[in-house]
């Protein structure tokens, strides 16, 4: 095949792939959320910072809006007052187990 056909056949897909720019936003918001909540250390193991019941809190928004479940589409405005919610008491649990052990 010729490099101008798969030239050609390249830029048809990435064209029919790309995200609407409305929707970018929200795909790199849902993303940073995942890795956030995931976090590895330098070997690749999970570091269980967060607590089960936060992460399956974030899993559920983020499944809700990839899935489309909810019958108006969120914001951003909306995810991060939704997050902020379910954050702000995990970091506060995690600040009184950082201050238990370095009280010991």
């Amino acid at each position: 095949m010729s490099s101008s056909a798969k030239r050609g056949r390249r830029s048809t897909y990435y064209s029919s792939s790309r995200l609407s720019e409305p929707a970018l936003p929200l795909h790199i918001a849902l993303a940073w959320l995942s890795i956030k909540v995931f976090r590895l250390n330098t070997d690749r193991e999970p570091v269980p910072i967060f607590s089960p019941t936060f992460v399956s809190s974030i899993l559920k928004v983020i499944a809700r809006e990839v899935f489309e479940l909810s019958a108006t589409p969120a914001t951003y405005a909306d995810l991060l007052t939704e997050t902020d919610l379910l954050i702000r008491p995990e970091i506060a649990n995690i600040a009184k187990a950082n201050d238990k052990l370095r009280s010991r």
